[in-house]
């Protein structure tokens, strides 16, 4: 029972042995196959240092200074294999080093091409939502009148591309600027006053004249006063390196209402603010020629240097 215990031991023993020697056989292999010139270096330097320094020897009668020439040869020779083996070790690093430069290389070709591309798309996408929101500013519903709910998501669209795009900044300014010039002009609700604050009407019988007068809406439109919202928080301002002004001349402001916004250096000549509640609101250096703020609050309100 011992003995057929041990024999059992013993085979397992040998198989796993066996399994090792295939293993490093294997692995021997790979590197051979891998570093071919390394190993034909190897396999001649053994031959050399066991056949060379023996025949070098050959003709040598003394068995002690056979002896010691050999060893001598043999040591002489491995230093110089060794020395070869060395320049070989250096000219795979240095050919590593190299293969992982150019890799390096690709790859950061391949890094400029990709990021380049990713900045055509960006680019493509922005401008995409540029054409888009700037479309709704102009929209109009089934009436004809504008579409306040429409262009409120074209003005905000506009400032989220203006804090992305710095390139786009100051043409979405300059839009936006010329959408309060245009929707909301001092001229444009001068007539609106005209047309809207009465009318006469005629009692044929009485042969007398009644007139009526329409109540004023105390509101700003919505859209206007979003614009407004959106350039009194812009990122860049006149006083803080920037050089460019926003132009907001001849414009209707009546019962707006602001608060921190920062107008630095803005053209607010000619404009009309009646009624607006400007609470810490920032005029520093801007144009207010002829503006007027009749019945307005404005509490806290910077106009340091302003012109008046």
């Amino acid at each position: 029972m011992w003995q057929r215990k041990n024999i059992m031991t013993l085979r397992e023993e040998l198989k796993q042995l066996g399994d090792n020697t295939k293993k490093d056989a294997k692995q021997i292999y790979e590197k051979v196959k891998q570093y071919p010139l390394i190993s034909l270096f190897f396999i001649i330097a053994v031959l050399l240092l066991i056949a060379l320094p023996h025949w070098q020897v050959s003709g040598i009668n003394n068995a002690i200074e056979k002896v010691t020439q050999e060893n001598q040869s043999r040591a002489t020779l491995a230093q110089i294999l060794g020395g070869v083996a060395i320049g070989i070790g250096l000219y795979y690093t240095w050919r590593r080093i190299t293969i992982a430069e150019e890799d390096l290389k690709v790859t950061q070709e391949n890094l400029k091409v990709t990021q380049k591309n990713l900045k055509v798309s960006q680019e493509g996408q922005i401008t995409e939502r540029f054409t888009r929101a700037v479309e709704q500013l102009g929209a109009i519903d089934q009436s004809g009148n504008p579409a306040i709910e429409i262009r409120l998501g074209g003005i905000y669209a506009l400032e989220r591309i203006s804090t992305e795009s710095e390139k786009d900044y100051w043409p979405i300014i300059e839009i936006l600027t010329a959408y309060v010039r245009k929707n909301s002009s001092v001229e444009n609700q001068s007539n609106e006053n005209f047309l809207t604050t009465g009318y006469i009407s005629m009692d044929i019988q009485a042969n007398e004249s009644t007139h009526n007068e329409v109540p004023e809406v105390n509101s700003l439109s919505l859209d206007i006063e979003a614009v407004i919202t959106v350039l009194g928080r812009s990122k860049h301002r006149y006083m803080d390196k920037e050089s460019k002004c926003l132009n907001l001349k001849n414009t209707f402001f009546k019962w707006l209402t602001l608060k921190d916004a920062h107008f630095e250096g803005t053209n607010f000549s000619n404009a009309h603010f009646e009624g607006a509640v400007l609470k810490n609101a920032h005029f520093e250096q801007t144009d207010l020629f002829r503006v007027y703020f009749e019945h307005g609050f404005l509490i806290e309100a910077h106009f340091e240097h302003a012109i008046l």
